[in-house]
């Protein structure tokens, strides 16, 4: 049986959800235990992998799977910054903060929506359908990894800023991600020229 997640397939559930991600404080947002890292010349930085399920309609889940920069990769600036706006200490910064960020340092990598009968399934979340979403998430995490670039080379937005913008505004090296998209793309329009 072709278990799918967004763009992506396995055949085998032989990972267990519950064995590689954590649960954050509120239902619908799991982080991976393991920690990642990016290395690469001035732009090396640790990251988790993330599942977000949000009820947008009844009986609609919108799932997301997200790379998430861990707090320790962000410029010191950025990083005092988040944790100022969240009244907190810099070293308190968690996952979850940088993923309501929504900007900085998230990449988007897949999503899938969940639709759940209403009657049958008031418990989405604890539902056998959604634990195999979630069984499916951890079998593909390793093919996503391994396609990172793709990810985050790809579009993050209707502007063009790219999932490097990003990580580029969570490191310090441009102020704003959507301000240096849009003047890169000015610029690829008049060598279009």
């Amino acid at each position: 049986m072709e278990y799918k997640y967004g763009s992506a397939s396995c055949y085998q559930l032989d990972k267990k959800f519950d064995d590689l991600f954590d649960t954050y404080d509120c239902d619908g947002m799991w982080a991976t235990k393991k920690t990642y890292r990016h290395s690469e010349p001035g732009m090396s930085f640790k990251y988790k992998y993330s599942l977000e399920a949000v009820e947008f309609e009844e009986g609609k889940v919108m799932t997301y799977v997200k790379l998430v920069m861990l707090p320790e990769s962000f410029c010191k600036a950025k990083r005092a910054k988040l944790a100022d706006g969240y009244g907190i200490e810099e070293k308190d910064l968690t996952v979850a903060d940088i993923l309501a960020n929504e900007l900085a340092g998230v990449v988007m990598m897949e999503s899938q929506l969940f639709e759940y009968d209403t009657y049958d399934e008031e418990d989405w979340i604890g539902c056998a359908r959604f634990r195999t979403l979630q069984d499916t998430v951890a079998n593909i995490l390793d093919m996503l990894d391994g396609m990172r670039g793709f990810f985050i080379d790809r579009p993050q937005n209707m502007i063009g800023t790219t999932g490097w913008d990003l990580i580029k505004e969570a490191k310090g090296r441009v102020k704003d991600a959507i301000r240096a998209s849009v003047r890169r793309l000015k610029n690829e329009h008049k060598e279009d020229k």
